[in-house]
């Protein structure tokens, strides 16, 4: 180990446990620590090799996350200020402890075996507060925090950032300088069904969708390595990153039809249909959705000139296949949501996922049915039959575990 580098690690962790300590009410000690922390990240920061446009990065995208999870959500606040001033900086810090951590020559001939013993030991202590805390959303966060180890390029540096972090929580809870909310704001729906075989069953059937549909992109990956695009876009990571946001974002208009039961009492109230009362909830999901996506296109067709290319000889047959295709995307969208209201109170809870399910695999059959496999590997067509495999259990096991909830 560099000399240098245990001194960081050491003086980091003085340095934070003195901040924690002297965390408090009032601007001007809230303006104190957080010019203390920054200094004490550019003292560190200056020598090191992580390069300061990712630690800026990491503070942007970091203070971007505490105001979506704390102010938005809900799902945490801090004892003393709405974020306290030292966070942003602080992030900075733990990225840069975390990324020097990796790069050390002791450290990185070990690193499969820090990787797998950081995943045994926190999965141990998920399932133990799991177990005997009942901290299901830790043990929901701990799944995410190893899919993102899986994925990463770099297992290294994501271990010693979680590693870091855990031990941050811990001791920022002790002292009491953040609470984490008793129930997870819009998330607290049948938590009593959690535990139980079936709401077991049911977080298994999420884990063999998200299982499936990794194992199908994977193949996708393998297949556009044949082609002339994937030459020409050489880091797929950006791609990659923008779809787990898409998911994220698509995946929040279930919290529409969860928690819109306002809408679809109102609507009740004017005479509509008990089975198409759900349907209300689209017009304002719709809508919102609608409104970006109608100014970001028009943006794009005019920054890249491109809105010519619409009224281009032979594109005929492209709108009837785009019309054809919104008219069956809004058909499944408007029976997902007759569906979850016949499938009981926990419809959008386990009938999401089976309907994602089911997008996954039909997709992929018409998909090879029509081609678009035919100059693939055969490792990348067995790689995704395995993921529809993996999916079509998904859904036997979405609907059994459905019948017992």
């Amino acid at each position: 180990m560099e000399s240098r580098f245990l001194k960081f690690v050491a003086a980091s962790a003085v340095f934070m446990s003195v901040l924690l300590l002297l965390d408090g009410d009032g601007l001007q000690r809230q303006l104190a620590l957080g010019i203390a922390t920054a200094l004490f990240l550019w003292y560190f920061a200056r020598s090191s090799e992580v390069r300061t446009s990712q630690i800026v990065c990491c503070i942007i995208v970091a203070t971007v996350g505490e105001v979506v999870l704390s102010l938005g959500w809900g799902l945490y606040s801090y004892r003393h200020a709405v974020i306290p001033l030292y966070v942003p900086p602080g992030h900075g810090l733990f990225y840069t402890l975390a990324a020097t951590t990796a790069r050390q020559p002791a450290v990185l001939l070990r690193a499969s075996s820090i990787t797998r013993w950081t995943l045994i030991s926190g999965t141990i202590i998920a399932i133990v507060s799991l177990t005997l805390r009942h901290d299901v959303w830790g043990f929901l966060w701990w799944i995410g925090a190893v899919a993102l180890i899986f994925v990463s390029k770099n297992r290294l540096l994501l271990s010693a950032c979680f590693v870091y972090t855990i031990i941050l929580e811990w001791v920022g809870t002790a002292i009491g300088n953040w609470t984490w909310a008793a129930e997870v704001p819009f998330l607290r729906l049948h938590s009593d069904k959690v535990l139980t075989a079936a709401g077991l069953g049911l977080i298994g059937g999420v884990l063999l969708v998200m299982i499936g549909v990794g194992i199908c992109a994977r193949a996708g990956m393998l297949r556009e390595q044949m082609t002339k695009q994937a030459q020409m876009n050489r880091s797929p990571r950006r791609g990659i990153l923008m779809g787990v946001v898409s998911g994220i974002g698509a995946a929040a208009m279930n919290f529409g039809v969860a928690f819109g039961s306002p809408v679809v009492e109102a609507a009740a109230a004017h005479g509509a249909n008990p089975a198409w009362r759900m349907n209300a909830v689209w017009l304002p999901l719709m809508a919102a959705g609608a409104i970006p996506n109608l100014f970001y296109c028009a943006y794009l067709m005019r920054s890249k000139r491109t809105s010519a290319n619409f009224s281009v000889n032979g594109t005929g047959r492209y709108w009837l296949f785009a019309s054809v295709m919104a008219v069956f995307w809004f058909a499944s969208t408007l029976m997902y949501g007759v569906a979850s209201l016949k499938l009981g109170v926990l419809g959008p809870v386990y009938g999401w996922p089976f309907f994602m399910s089911l997008i996954v695999i039909v997709s992929s059959v018409i998909g090879i049915l029509a081609g678009e496999w035919k100059h693939a590997t055969r490792s990348a067509v067995g790689l995704q039959f395995a993921g529809v495999a993996v999916l079509i259990t998904s859904v036997i096991m979405l609907s059994y575990t459905g019948r017992h909830l």
